[in-house]
């Protein structure tokens, strides 16, 4: 399946389930905007992908990068069931990375000062280039 991103407001961030011994999930609301329509979209983060949405807040602009999971269940009446979740593995700041992409493009000489800030950036590039590889167009 293809790779698919989202971009929105973040309308709520949940705290961290420990749901069994080796599974643990954080929940996302998304609000994005279909037409006239504000769509609200509960985004899954599971296991060491949680930690990726400590650094973000509600009403923050995000680009994340997701993969629709399905799975099917029979009931003890014999009805079988679809579910569908939408599963987050990757969240980055909008405004952060059109401001790097900016400077990516401006800057061709790597950059010296400040180690913390130059990691983090290049932390942002490599999320810039794992959603650009991933993009159909």
């Amino acid at each position: 399946m293809d790779k698919l991103q989202l971009n929105g407001t973040i309308h709520a961030i949940g705290s961290t389930e420990q749901k069994s011994e080796k599974f643990s999930k954080r929940d996302l609301v998304l609000a994005t905007v279909d037409g006239n329509y504000t769509q609200y979209l509960n985004i899954q983060f599971s296991n060491a992908n949680c930690d990726k949405l400590d650094s973000f807040k509600v009403g923050q602009n995000v680009m994340i990068a997701i993969n629709l999971r399905g799975r099917l269940w029979t009931g003890a009446d014999g009805i079988e069931k679809c579910f569908n979740s939408i599963e987050g593995w990757a969240i980055v700041d909008q405004l952060e990375m059109e401001k790097y992409k900016s400077q990516a493009k401006q800057e061709s000489a790597p950059k010296v000062g400040n180690i913390e800030q130059n990691f983090q950036e290049a932390a942002i590039q490599d999320m810039v280039e794992e959603f650009e590889d991933d993009l159909p167009f």
